[in-house]
């Protein structure tokens, strides 16, 4: 069933189908990669929202982040500001990194793992960009993050520290952001992330991120307050978009029909913790 290029489905063939009538286009840059990501939600009625920003946490992001590495230097020692974004976000620190998938078959467990009283969803983007993780955007994005996200922001400020620091930030790869507009406008995009594969979750689960961005809500001679940017349609986040939505009546037999093909929490969850848990889960249904 179709409407407005959201469709319902209600079994994996169904599924399947539709990602395949619908392939995305993939192609490559020096910097750049544009393929199709899927998210999978178990409530089609929730925000489109990273943890951070919910529960009215926005304003708090820079002292969850400091706070977790004064705690916990050792943890996060000689890593980059994304490395150990990704790292806090694996243990459930609330990150603005906003959770996707280059496998539709993993965003379609997540869609169907919990809140069986719900309807899920599966959103499809198409040929979104993702960028490395030493991209200058994602670079300059860590800095307003750990080091100027207590409000107001002055874009000029975080200028002339771009200017000074030239291990970090070398004039050849920053130069053309060497103004206000340019600046507001890289904190204020949805910037999708391609990581490297730094713990096995990531590599199970197939993981990418978008790094949320923000809205300008206020300008005075302080600088800029920002406010969060969340979404309740996805073709708000990215225009070349599709929900896939999943009857809560039928989770229990897509979860069935994907373990069936190995796509479960025992495969999707590499920690011992989860394994033991899968395992737990396994047996006790079989006997």
């Amino acid at each position: 069933m179709e409407k407005e290029d959201n469709l319902l489905i209600s079994s994996l063939a169904e599924y399947l189908t539709c990602i395949a009538e619908k392939r995305g286009t993939q192609f490559h840059s020096r910097t750049t990669n544009y393929k199709p990501i899927y998210r999978g939600q178990a409530k089609q009625s929730w925000c489109i929202e990273p943890a951070v920003y919910r529960c009215g946490r926005f304003e708090r992001e820079g002292n969850y982040i400091r706070e977790l590495e004064r705690l916990q230097p050792e943890a996060f020692a000689s890593m980059s500001r994304i490395e150990k974004l990704i790292k806090m976000q694996h243990y459930g620190l609330p990150t603005r990194l906003l959770d996707f998938t280059c496998n539709a078959l993993v965003a379609l467990y997540f869609a169907c793992c919990s809140e069986q009283d719900a309807d899920g969803v599966v959103y499809e983007l198409h040929a979104f960009p993702l960028y490395h993780q030493d991209f200058v955007w994602v670079s300059i994005v860590m800095k307003y993050i750990f080091e100027f996200s207590r409000l107001p922001f002055a874009p000029a400020s975080m200028i002339d520290e771009l200017k000074r620091e030239f291990s970090q930030y070398p004039p050849r790869g920053v130069e053309s952001f060497y103004e206000e507009q340019s600046i507001r406008k890289i904190l204020c995009s949805p910037l999708g992330l391609y990581p490297h594969f730094s713990n096995g979750r990531i590599k199970s689960q197939e993981g990418v991120f978008i790094i949320a961005g923000m809205e300008i809500r206020e300008e005075n001679r302080d600088g800029l307050l920002f406010v969060k940017q969340s979404y309740q349609n996805i073709a708000e986040l990215w225009p070349a978009s599709r929900s896939i939505l999943i009857p809560a009546g039928q989770k229990q037999r897509l979860l069935r029909e994907l373990e069936e093909i190995g796509f479960h929490k025992g495969r999707l969850f590499p920690e011992l913790e989860a394994q033991a848990g899968y395992v737990t889960e396994y047996i006790d249904r079989l006997a």
